[in-house]
Formats: structure tokens, C-alpha cells, sequence
């Protein structure tokens, strides 16, 4: 942190600064768009990430000495991202932002197939659900490859007149 801190002082002048200039964050959160927009959002792209968030659900009733710190700190960073002014994060493939919290959300989903072992039939519905995702996920890469789906696609674009 204090590298960090070091050059923005020496490069900007200021020991805390934003390199991106003020018109990057917005005072106004859109925790919504960045976890459901269908241009990037993070449970959307990809949707095993929702499994992951079950799961840190999972891990805070039952461990909640480690589920209660990674829940918060992903939540934390959810709302910092909504606060940036372009939450799709320009030409970016899914929530770039967020990438930093898979690990957390990885997690997650480890609790979730502890959860469905206890019970084979558990188990069958999440490989089931998990083989969709695991197609959903990749269909959306090769469309996004292949140009069906726009670079730089943001929630803006997708709104209807």
C-alpha cells in the first residue's frame, strides 16, 4: 500500500487520489447492475458465481467466523464498483472488477458440493444445474468471440426506446 501511495504523491500531487479523475465515481450505488446487468453482470458472467454467493450464505451459518468477514468483504466491494460511473467496465468480458472476489465466491461454491454430498439426490440436481451453467457460460464466450455480442457493450445499449 505505501508503494502506492508513494507514487500517487509524487505522480498526482495527493497521498489519496483517483488517477481516473472525479467524473469516475458517481455518489449514486447500482449494486443491481453489476451483479444482474445482462451486458456484465457478475452473477450473469458467469452465473456459477451465484452458486459461490449460496454458498458464502451456507458458510455464514455454519462458520460465520469466516463466513460473516468474506460476505462483507465481497459486499463491500459490490458497492464500491456500483459507484463507478461505467459499471460494465467498457470492453471488458463479464465484471472485471470483481475479479479480485472469484476466490471468495470459489469458496462458496466448494461449500455448496460439501453441501450435496450429504445426499445423492443433492448431488445430481447440482451437477445437473452445474452442466448448464457450465454451457450458459460458454455459450456466452463464444458469442462474445465471435462478435454477437458487442465489444464494449454497456447497460446502456441494452435499453429499449
Amino acid at each position: 500500500m505505501l508503494p502506492q501511495l508513494l507514487v500517487w504523491r509524487i505522480i498526482y500531487g495527493h497521498w489519496v487520489t483517483i488517477p481516473q479523475g472525479q467524473d469516475f465515481l458517481s455518489p449514486k450505488f447500482d449494486c443491481a447492475g453489476v451483479l444482474l446487468s445482462s451486458a456484465h453482470g457478475w452473477m450473469s458472467c458467469p452465473p456459477a458465481i451465484v452458486f459461490g454467493l449460496l454458498g458464502l450464505l451456507l458458510c455464514v451459518r455454519r462458520q460465520p467466523r469466516i463466513g460473516w468477514p468474506l460476505l462483507i468483504a465481497v459486499a463491500l466491494q459490490v458497492v464500491l464498483c456500483s459507484t463507478v460511473l461505467d459499471v460494465c467496465a467498457g470492453y471488458s468480458f463479464g465484471m472485471r472488477r470483481l475479479v479480485s472476489s472469484i476466490p471468495v465466491a470459489v469458496f462458496g461454491l466448494v461449500r455448496v458440493l460439501e453441501w450435496t454430498r450429504q445426499d445423492i439426490r443433492r448431488g445430481v440436481v447440482a451437477a445437473i444445474v452445474g452442466a448448464i451453467l457450465l454451457l450458459f457460460n460458454l455459450a456466452f464466450a463464444v458469442q462474445y468471440k465471435l462478435s454477437l455480442i458487442p465489444p464494449g457493450l454497456t447497460e446502456k445499449a441494452l435499453e429499449l426506446d
